[in-house]
């Protein structure tokens, strides 16, 4: 089975590649990106709609500059053609994508990331769509002004939403905030589908993960005072909001100073 598959691949990208040297019109790549820190990331990938290439990537290591490669090597995989629908799919805030685990685009960063930003204008086609599938992505002033930023750098109509985004009590797929130029109408996912998909929830993680460190003796400045017995320290909490920067240790010491 999975021989048939490659070849049914090879003959679709040898076709796409020919008409594309041929000088053939070829219609512009729909792509949807979709986190795998969505707990429901393959229902999500399922519901997309049937001409859209849907694809889970892995949130751990994905930073905006390995975004703006993994969308090149799609498009490279379709005879270049270029990408006239964007769709990102992970957790995010007003003015916030989480991209990945160590990798937020926002205000903030934006800066840093704007080569990487720029790099979209190769690979999307001119006036492509954007679609943020991120809760609360364009509310507020710094919302709005986010969805603008993005929308000048990458040269694309940047779709988003002012409220949460999913299927949980208060959510929907509706997109209040469009900014920018576009002439795409069609949707990347099947709404019905996605409103199928039980608890699915876009907002930025309050509490990912609970990780507990190992043990040491010290005190609560971490050293041990001369003449006093350090106090153990037994554990940590580390929690943490989804983007990088956002944790806060918790610590709780079981001994006291004699």
């Amino acid at each position: 089975m999975k021989i048939i598959k490659k070849i049914a691949l090879l003959v679709l990208l040898t076709a796409t590649s020919f008409r594309a040297l041929a000088g053939y019109p070829t219609a512009p790549l729909k792509v949807a990106l979709v986190s795998d820190a969505v707990a429901q990331a393959e229902q999500v990938r399922a519901a997309a709609a049937k001409d859209t290439i849907a694809i889970v990537y892995h949130s751990v290591s994905m930073t905006t500059a390995g975004l703006v490669d993994l969308l090149a090597s799609i498009s490279a995989a379709h005879g270049g053609t270029r990408i006239g629908h964007l769709g990102i799919v992970a957790h995010g805030g007003p003015g916030e994508v989480d991209l990945g685990k160590g990798e937020a685009l926002s205000l903030a960063t934006m800066p840093s990331q704007a080569s990487a930003l720029k790099g979209l204008r190769s690979v999307l086609t001119k006036h492509a769509r954007l679609d943020l599938y991120s809760c609360s992505v364009a509310a507020g002033t710094g919302g709005k002004t986010f969805v603008e930023e993005l929308a000048a750098l990458t040269g694309a109509g940047v779709f988003a939403s002012v409220n949460p985004v999913g299927t949980v009590p208060g959510a929907d797929f509706v997109w209040e905030c469009r900014t920018g130029q576009t002439a795409v109408s069609n949707e990347l996912f099947l709404l019905r589908e996605m409103e199928a998909i039980p608890r699915l929830s876009l907002k930025v993680l309050s509490v990912p993960y609970v990780q507990q460190c190992y043990d040491t003796a010290n005190n609560f400045d971490g050293r041990a005072e001369p003449g006093r017995k350090a106090l153990p320290r037994r554990g940590e909490f580390r929690l943490c909001s989804g983007g990088a920067g956002r944790c806060v240790s918790l610590c709780w010491f079981l001994a006291y100073r004699q």
